[in-house]
């Protein structure tokens, strides 16, 4: 007799997370196997007055198979001091990711210790 256990899935992914930029930094490319949505959550600090209250949070989805390529999901804008509250991009599924960040190069060091990406 033979026997068979099937586990179930679960499909969704989570990292956590830290920036430290003055006009931009890209983050690692990671895989999400979460079936729909892409997710940011993260609490800012800007060193300083700046020209601006928010920076930019970009999603691109990078595919590689003989070469690599890379689509520009979207962009959302986040404040530079304070919770930015769950940002989503829907029905991109699964696949590897990173999120680049960027704002004016204007001397402001934007700061984050619980940047917070996850799939679902």
């Amino acid at each position: 007799m033979l026997l068979v256990i099937m586990a179930g899935v679960v499909l969704a992914s989570s990292y956590n997370s830290t920036i430290d930029y003055t006009v931009q930094v890209v983050g690692a490319v990671r895989t999400y196997d979460g079936p729909n949505h892409m997710n940011i959550s993260l609490t800012s600090q800007q060193s300083g007055p700046g020209a601006s209250t928010t920076h930019r949070v970009t999603l691109v989805r990078r595919t590689c198979f003989i070469f690599c390529s890379e689509d520009l999901i979207g962009s959302v804008q986040v404040p530079r001091n304070g919770a930015s509250g769950v940002r989503t991009w829907t029905n991109v599924g699964a696949g590897n990711y990173y999120f680049y960040f960027t704002k004016a190069n204007d001397g402001v060091r934007i700061t984050s210790n619980n940047v917070h990406m996850f799939s679902n």
